[in-house]
């Protein structure tokens, strides 16, 4: 098993979930047995339309701009601002600047990430 890891060196796929499948944005994993890390890049501006899931979500902004709405508050975030969203919690965002970089983690595992 492998410790220590580089988002340099894990290679961008295509996005695709029970939400949403598009090549305008690309993704990393690093799994672990009961948490995991997802580097999320948007290529351009997108709203993510609101849903949920029993996964427990904190994402934290790495680059650009997002609005987010989380069980009825909304608030705009940029670098260094962390986003809690509990499971089974309503939610959504605006990508509001191109490239903009959003490193989720998420436990349990999201199953539905590795469903082709």
């Amino acid at each position: 098993m492998d410790y220590f890891y580089s988002w340099s060196n894990i290679p961008e796929e295509t996005h695709q979930s029970q939400n949403i499948v598009t090549d305008r944005i690309t993704r990393k994993f690093i799994v672990g047995t009961n948490a995991m890390a997802c580097w999320f890049r948007f290529k351009d501006t997108m709203t993510m339309k609101p849903h949920g899931h029993p996964n427990e979500q904190i994402s934290m902004i790495q680059r650009g701009r997002f609005r987010f709405r989380v069980g009825g508050q909304e608030r705009e975030v940029g670098p260094g601002d962390v986003v809690l969203i509990p499971g089974n919690v309503e939610h959504g965002y605006d990508v509001l600047e191109p490239d903009s970089v959003d490193l989720e983690i998420y436990s349990p595992l999201r199953e539905d990430f590795f469903k082709k």
